[in-house]
């Protein structure tokens, strides 16, 4: 796994974190946050993946899987795990003394 790869991880945990918590402080319903981090979160690293894919020329030639791009797509389920988390410790806080 590369840096870019970790920083594209990151980048995505950041930013759909942020609208999952902001979006729960705004309509007050954890599957609304939920359901909004877990779509960003497809279309951050599903994006990155498919520009990965378009912009590499060894990917084209022999496959995804040979670039380890694969990688951004296996962790979507793994960050929207640490979302939910994120929200169950949330939850029980008053979050508008936390942002």
């Amino acid at each position: 796994m590369d840096l870019v790869h970790i920083l594209i991880i990151l980048l995505s945990l950041l930013s759909s974190s942020i609208l999952l918590i902001l979006t729960y402080i705004k309509k007050g319903n954890k599957w609304i946050a939920l359901l909004v981090g877990v779509v960003v979160n497809m279309l951050i690293l599903s994006s990155f993946t498919m520009g990965i894919f378009h912009f590499h020329v060894e990917s084209r030639m022999f496959g995804i899987a040979h670039t380890g791009s694969y990688i951004l797509i296996l962790f979507i389920p793994i960050i929207s795990l640490i979302n939910f988390y994120t929200l169950e410790f949330l939850k029980g806080r008053r979050i508008h003394t936390i942002i």
